[in-house]
């Protein structure tokens, strides 16, 4: 796999000038909710603060879930080795449900994770 290096899309010069017109604040309801979620309380409260916070057209989706499906998906990534793969982890464990079905196999090919 082929990663690419970073690179600021500006000179290190201007990064104060980024940093001040960053609103300070914004984000510590978000930021608190994660800690909250890597601490086990994987209520649907907390991913409602940070999809409110990331991008809020999902809110209305994130009701139809069961809080114990909600609650399965945010603690995967702190059981794996490779929490990138948590999604695709969770498919394959619910493989019997109602989840949609995807095989190992499918899951390995996509390296976009």
């Amino acid at each position: 796999m082929h990663f690419s290096r970073f690179h600021l899309m500006f000179s290190q010069s201007e990064i104060c000038t980024w940093a001040d017109l960053y609103p300070f604040g914004w984000d510590t309801e978000a930021l608190q909710a994660g800690s909250n979620i890597r601490a086990g309380d994987f209520c649907q409260q907390h991913l409602k603060i940070i999809a409110r916070w990331k991008s809020p057209r999902p809110l209305g989706l994130i009701k139809e879930n069961l809080d114990s499906e909600i609650s399965g998906v945010l603690s995967l990534p702190l059981k794996m080795k490779q929490p990138r793969r948590a999604p695709l982890q969770y498919l394959w464990d619910c493989a019997e449900s109602e989840c949609p079905k995807v095989t190992k196999e499918q899951g390995e090919g996509d390296r976009r994770m």
